[in-house]
């Protein structure tokens, strides 16, 4: 694949520290970020989120993602296994 093939697309990552969760910070960067690849000309915004984290899934369906599939064993932590979603937003 050439740069041009995903040039239209982006991907998301970000995380809030526990101690700030709650005040809306998350509301603020993802539209930021919404404005940010819009005014870039990008079609398409994606990202994998763990399965069980609600709130960010929430989120980033409140802003227009859509759950695009589902990773099983996708992530290992400390010896655990995590599951993620693939969620994208598209305009």
């Amino acid at each position: 694949m050439n740069q041009r093939t995903l040039s239209h697309s982006g991907v998301l990552g970000m995380g809030i520290r526990k101690e700030y969760r709650g005040m809306g910070l998350g509301r603020r960067l993802i539209q930021a970020t919404i404005e940010d690849a819009e005014s870039k000309g990008l079609e398409r915004i994606e990202l994998w989120v763990f399965e069980n984290n609600q709130n960010a899934i929430s989120l980033y369906l409140k802003n227009g993602f859509k759950v695009e599939g589902k990773m099983e064993k996708h992530l290992k932590i400390g010896g655990v296994y995590h599951g993620s979603l693939n969620m994208a937003r598209v305009r």
